[in-house]
């Protein structure tokens, strides 16, 4: 078997430098990439499926409108907390308003500023709302659903 000279084995090195340099270049360019991707597109269409499921099942329960409303809050209020969700559901057809999930002040105090510009006659504006993920409709219950997200606190963590 025939030896290799020092330049040959430099030749060798040489490319997989090569190679190695193209896997980090293409390696780094998707973490930039995935990086700068907007996510929550994807985790809005998820949630936004979850929810209108939900409306689903409450709408095969046959109870008063009212209840079905009560219902839908109860259970998109506990799906909301287990993820740090706040979120503020309108009934149009009663006038009725609950705040569900994992509510703050400065969530409430700002859905409650838009509630009074909205009477004023302005138009809903979602960049008021803190750290506002979603607005969705019910269709079937005529209710509408503004979601936001929330801090979880540092539990166990040191706040010097």
């Amino acid at each position: 078997m025939a030896r290799l000279t020092l330049g040959e084995k430099g030749q060798r090195f040489k490319w997989n430098l090569y190679f190695f340099g193209i896997l980090l270049t293409v390696g780094l360019l998707t973490c930039e990439v995935c990086h700068r991707f907007d996510w929550t597109r994807v985790t809005r269409g998820e949630w936004e499926k979850r929810f209108l499921d939900l409306e689903t099942k409450v709408l095969l329960d046959h109870r008063p409108h009212d209840q079905q409303v009560y219902t839908l809050a109860a259970q998109c209020g506990a799906w909301m907390r287990e993820r740090w969700m706040a979120g503020y559901l309108y009934d149009e057809k009663d006038g009725k308003e609950y705040f569900i999930g994992r509510v703050s002040a400065d969530f409430r105090r700002a859905v409650e500023a838009q509630k009074a510009a909205i009477n004023a006659g302005k138009a809903f504006d979602t960049a008021k709302i803190p750290k506002f993920q979603l607005l969705l409709e019910f269709p079937q219950l005529k209710c509408r659903l503004v979601v936001g997200r929330m801090e979880a606190p540092n539990i166990g963590k040191d706040d010097r």
